[in-house]
C-alpha cells in the first residue's frame, strides 16, 4: 500500500488541575521512525493524580520506549514492545533507588502504537485507562484496547502492576491510528453512547483521524491538525471532563477509506440519550425502582443485566456531590464541605466548580452566600476576600475586619462561628 505519513498531537492541562494548581501530568511522543519513514510511533502516558511524582513517571517512560523502539529493527513485534514496556519500567525503579520517594509515587499509564502506513499494521503495547484506536481502510472505526481499571471504578492499573500489560498486532488494514489518554477517552468513548449498538463517537473520531473528512485540498494540512487539536483543547468538554487531555495521531493520507454512509457518521441524539441514562440511573426519581421485582430481574437476560451494571454506575463522586448540596441547601456548612471535598478529590466536574472563587456569583444571592461558607470552611483564601467586601458593602465593617484578618481557622470550629448574613437571618 503507498503511504504519505503524518502526525499530530498535544497535551492539556486539565481543569481539575488548574484550581489546585498541579501541572499536566500527560507526556506523549508523535512522529515517524527516524530510519523507517513508513512507521509511527505514538507514545502516551498519564501520570496517576495520586502519585506525587507522576508527571516525572510518565515522562520517563515515555522517553524509554521512545529510546528503545527507535533502535530497533524491523519488524516490530509485539516482543519487542513486551521489552520496551520492561525497560520503561526498570528506568523507573531505578529512579526511585536514586532519587526520593517510592515506585507507587511515579505510578502511570502507558499505550504505544506503532503503525506500519506501508502494511496497513499496528503493533501495540497497553497498561492503563487509555486507549488506542484505529479506522480501517473499510471505514469502520475500531477500538484496539480495554481500559484497565482497578476493582473500584475511579481506581487504575498503572505501569507498576507488569500482570496487566496488553500486547499484541492488528493486520488492519488501517489508514489511521490514535491514542489517547482517558481524559480524551471520555469524549470519543463518553458513557451515554454504552446505551446503544455503538460505544465509540464515530463522528467525532472520524472528523480527527479520517482524511476524507479534512478541509478542501488548498488548506495546510498543518492548518487542519491545529484546528482538529485546538477543538480537543478547548474549554467546550469541561462538562464532560475534568481531566488532563493527550491526543496524538498519525494517518496515511495517500489512501482513502470507504465512505459507510450517512447513517454510520449520523450525530448521536444527545438528549434522548441523556433522558434514557437519568431513567436508568435513577429509576426512583421517575417513578421506578431501583430493584425491581422478581419476575422482571426473571425476564432480563444474563447479557443485559451485566450491561445495565455497566450503564448505572453513577459519575466520579456523583454521591458525594449530590450529599453536599443538600447539606449546603440546609445551610449544614461542616458536613457540606466534607462531601465536596471528597467529590472534588474523584474529580467530579461540578464540584470542582463549586468551589472554584473565580465562579462565585454576588454575595446577594443566599445561594452564593451559602457556597462561599463552603468554601471558607474548605480552607480556599480567597473566599475571605470575597465575605470581607460583602460585609463592608452591609455597612458591617467590624465583620469585613474580622473576614480580612482571620488566617485559615480549625474546620471543624469554623462552621459553628461563620456568619456572613446581615441581621436578617441565614438564609434557607
Amino acid at each position: 500500500m503507498e503511504y504519505d505519513i503524518r502526525a499530530y498531537g498535544g497535551s492539556k492541562r486539565g481543569r481539575s488541575h488548574e484550581v489546585t494548581g498541579k501541572p499536566c501530568q500527560d507526556s506523549s511522543h508523535f512522529g515517524l521512525h527516524p530510519l523507517f519513514p513508513n512507521i509511527a510511533l505514538l507514545i502516551v502516558a498519564d501520570g496517576v493524580g495520586s502519585a506525587e511524582h507522576s508527571e516525572e513517571g510518565s515522562r520517563i517512560a515515555v522517553d524509554v520506549v521512545k529510546e528503545y523502539l527507535e533502535s530497533c529493527s524491523l519488524p516490530i513485534t509485539p516482543e519487542m514492545m513486551r521489552e520496551a514496556y520492561q525497560k520503561a519500567w526498570d528506568a523507573i525503579d531505578k529512579h526511585t533507588e536514586e532519587g526520593t520517594g517510592w515506585p507507587c509515587d511515579y505510578d502511570t499509564t502507558l499505550s504505544v502504537a506503532v503503525f506500519d502506513a506501508e502494511s496497513g499494521k499496528v503493533v501495540y503495547g497497553h497498561s492503563g485507562d487509555g486507549a488506542i484506536l484505529a479506522i480501517g481502510l473499510d471505514g469502520i472505526v475500531r477500538s484496539l484496547t480495554t481500559p484497565q481499571k482497578g476493582a473500584e471504578a475511579n481506581s487504575v492499573k498503572p505501569l507498576r502492576d507488569i500482570f496487566s500489560w496488553d500486547f499484541g498486532e492488528y493486520e488492519g488494514p488501517f489508514v489511521s491510528v490514535m491514542a489517547m489518554t482517558d481524559g480524551v477517552l471520555d469524549l470519543l468513548m463518553p458513557g451515554r453512547l454504552k446505551l446503544t449498538d455503538e460505544p465509540i463517537y464515530i463522528r467525532l473520531v472520524s472528523w480527527l483521524a479520517d482524511f476524507k473528512f479534512f478541509e478542501k485540498k488548498g488548506t495546510p494540512i498543518e492548518e487542519c491538525f491545529a484546528k482538529r487539536l485546538s477543538y480537543i483543547q478547548s474549554d467546550i468538554h469541561k462538562g464532560i471532563t475534568n481531566d488532563d487531555l493527550t491526543f496524538v495521531a498519525a494517518m496515511n493520507i495517500h489512501v482513502t477509506s470507504e465512505y459507510r454512509g450517512d447513517e454510520y457518521y449520523r450525530e448521536p441524539d444527545w438528549a434522548a440519550l441523556n433522558e434514557q441514562w437519568k431513567r436508568m440511573a435513577y429509576p426512583s426519581l421517575y417513578g421506578g425502582s431501583d430493584t425491581g421485582s422478581a419476575e422482571e430481574k426473571e425476564s432480563v437476560p444474563e447479557e443485559a443485566k451485566a450491561e445495565d451494571i455497566k450503564v448505572i454506575e453513577p459519575p466520579k463522586g456523583q454521591r458525594d456531590y449530590d450529599k453536599a448540596i443538600l447539606m449546603a441547601a440546609s445551610d449544614r456548612i461542616y458536613l457540606a464541605r466534607i462531601h465536596i471535598l471528597k467529590a472534588f478529590e474523584a474529580g467530579h466536574p461540578d464540584a470542582i466548580a463549586y468551589l472554584d472563587p473565580k465562579t462565585l456569583g454576588s454575595l446577594d444571592d443566599p445561594w452564593e452566600r451559602t457556597r462561599c461558607k463552603v468554601m471558607i470552611a474548605a480552607g480556599i483564601d480567597t473566599a475571605y476576600q470575597n465575605a470581607s467586601e460583602y460585609c463592608r458593602s452591609k455597612g458591617e465593617y467590624v465583620k469585613a475586619k474580622e473576614y480580612a484578618d482571620r488566617a485559615k481557622a480549625a474546620f471543624n470550629k469554623l462552621a459553628g462561628r461563620l456568619d456572613i448574613v446581615s441581621s436578617r437571618g441565614r438564609p434557607r
